[in-house]
């Protein structure tokens, strides 16, 4: 089985910064997005300490002997980033979602925090419909090709949120 990924996050248009953030750790056939939390302070710093916590994770692991238990996963960085999200903002906290998937032999195995069970944030399918997102995902393209369309029609659309997605296409 052969696997090519691409992963790209875009502002929008009408958001100052970026919020999302993406992983990709091909030795591993991991891929995750982070969205944070909509209007809670600190979301860009929980979604990336999220991704700071899957690198540590998967670099301490040998990718031909072990698979990390995913479920255990989200649960020990969800403990994590809600401490670190309340220690830094007292009265609000800090949060994000994060939707992982491991390609392990045949299957796809997915576990996911938040609103929605997609590899992209809700920068995209807020402004593009399923029909439109499949259309897009059914080009004969890299998944370089293959994101940036999705970001730049999500765009054409007002963007306004931050847009974060990784196509994998498995052959």
């Amino acid at each position: 089985m052969h696997i090519t990924a691409h992963g790209i996050s875009d502002r929008g248009l009408v958001r100052e910064v970026n919020e999302d953030a993406l992983f990709i750790d091909e030795d591993h056939c991991v891929y995750a997005v982070a969205d944070d939390l909509g209007g809670l302070p600190g979301g860009d710093q929980a979604s990336g300490r999220i991704v700071e916590l899957l690198d540590t994770t998967f670099n301490g692991v040998d990718s031909c002997e072990e698979r990390v238990d995913l479920a255990d996963l989200i649960i020990e960085i969800n403990r994590i980033v809600t401490k670190e999200g309340l220690e830094a903002h007292p009265f609000t906290g800090a949060g994000s979602t994060l939707t992982i998937g491991q390609i392990v032999k045949d299957q796809l195995l997915v576990a996911h925090v938040g609103d929605r069970i997609l590899l992209c944030t809700d920068g995209l399918n807020k402004v593009l419909t399923d029909r439109q997102i499949q259309f897009l995902l059914e080009v004969d393209q890299s998944p370089e090709f293959i994101a940036q369309s999705l970001v730049d029609s999500a765009n054409a659309n007002q963007g306004p949120d931050n847009i974060t997605i990784i196509v994998l296409i498995i052959e």
